[in-house]
Order: structure tokens, then C-alpha cells, then sequence
């Protein structure tokens, strides 16, 4: 058997050994005659947790108290009580992490709603809650992003969102993330452009007025009559 303080053993549910914990927990650990230190067989569990034990103990020689065989008399006064709590406390952090990442997506949906345009009415709501009931998965962030993406065309959207504007077609000057200047920009559009962006404009005009020459090299003449 190991041996290990009480207290020491109850800090691995709050640890990264949270899992440990649980495994230790469900293969028998229990405590000696006045609850200070808990007995447990490490034999006992799976051997993946086995290597766990193997690198908090190497971790943590301290909080080892060493190997005993525990009394095989009848469980100490209090020992329900502790199991009871350290039950009721895990239910209690579940119940939180629960209620975390509910708000986080509640927050997300808001999110949505208020930044994306999504409009807050009965029809999407039916439609977002169909989803996730349809798909039977859990009320995450991440699952909310998958939703909005999937319904995305079936949803109801505010005339101001984002991915109902049309998109720019303007092209980028190469090798910049610069729109080009249309071939007829105005001065006062020229005066706020930057140096990439008249450069180009003067080889694109370069180029338009070249194509205008027929083939003797003489610019043709439109019309006026």
C-alpha cells in the first residue's frame, strides 16, 4: 500500500494529476484511523495510470509517506463523510465547469447578435437549437462557431451585416496589400494615395494608352462628329 497525507491526496483533484485522482479514487483508496492519510493500492489501477503515479511520485518524492498494509478492521468513524464530500465536491466543480461553458457560448451567440447581425427572433432560434439537437452535441463555443457557419444561409440576418455587404472587388497591387487606383482617379483620390499605389496607377495609365495606338503607332481619334 501507499501512504499519503489526506490533504496531499485531496490537492491532485485541483492539479494536472486531476485525473489520478479519480483513478486512485475509484480503485479503492481509503483512509486510516483518524482521516490524516489515505492508504491505496497502486496495483490496483490501469497502467497508463500506473505511469502517472510513476511520474508524480518522481515529481513529488515528498509527498510519499511510504508502503503499510492497512487494517483490515472495519472502516474509520467519518469515512463516508469524506467520501461524501470529496463526492459532493467534485459534483459541485462539474457543475461549475458546466455552467462556464454555457456562458462562454451564450456570450458567443451575443456575440453574433450584436457585432455579425444576427438577428435575435423565434425563427433562428428555433433553427440554432434544432441544430444542436439534430447533431446531439454539446453547448460549446466551438459548436456554436460550427452552427452559425452551416446555417449561415438559412439564418436571418440585419441588413447591416457584414457577410451581407457586397464584397470589394478591387484588386491588389502585386506583392502589397494595396487596392489600385482607378484609371481615373481624381486628384483630390490621388493626393491621399500612397507611393505604391500612383506608381502603379502610372504604369496601368502607361499601359491603357498604349493599347490605344493602332498599329502605325498613331493614337486614334474618337470621333466628335
Amino acid at each position: 500500500m501507499i501512504r499519503m497525507k489526506y490533504s496531499d491526496f485531496k490537492a491532485l483533484y485541483q492539479g494536472p494529476y486531476n485525473d489520478l485522482y479519480h483513478a486512485l479514487l475509484g480503485a479503492g483508496a481509503k483512509t486510516e484511523p483518524g482521516n490524516e492519510v489515505i492508504g491505496f493500492d497502486i496495483d490496483r489501477p490501469k497502467q497508463a495510470f500506473r505511469k502517472r503515479w510513476d511520474d508524480f511520485a518522481f515529481n513529488n518524492p515528498a509527498l510519499i509517506l511510504g508502503e503499510t498494509e492497512l487494517p483490515a478492521a472495519a472502516p474509520a468513524p467519518g469515512l463516508n463523510d469524506n467520501l461524501a464530500r470529496l463526492q459532493k465536491e467534485q459534483r459541485e466543480a462539474a457543475a461549475e465547469t458546466a455552467r462556464l461553458i454555457e456562458d462562454a457560448a451564450n456570450k458567443r451567440v451575443a456575440y453574433y447578435i450584436a457585432t455579425e447581425g444576427l438577428m435575435d427572433n423565434d425563427y433562428n432560434r428555433d433553427r440554432v437549437l434544432g441544430f444542436f439537437t439534430r447533431n446531439k452535441c454539446a453547448y460549446s463555443v466551438a459548436n456554436v462557431n460550427i452552427c452559425i457557419e452551416q446555417l449561415s444561409s438559412e439564418l436571418q440576418w440585419a441588413v447591416w451585416a457584414p457577410r451581407l455587404q457586397p464584397v470589394d472587388a478591387t484588386p491588389l497591387i502585386e506583392g502589397t496589400q494595396e487596392k489600385q487606383l482607378p484609371l481615373d482617379a481624381s486628384e483630390q483620390v490621388m493626393r491621399r494615395a500612397s507611393k505604391a499605389q500612383l506608381q502603379d496607377l502610372s504604369r496601368r495609365q502607361g499601359d491603357w494608352h498604349k493599347s490605344r495606338k493602332g498599329n502605325f503607332g498613331v493614337s486614334f481619334v474618337e470621333p466628335t462628329f
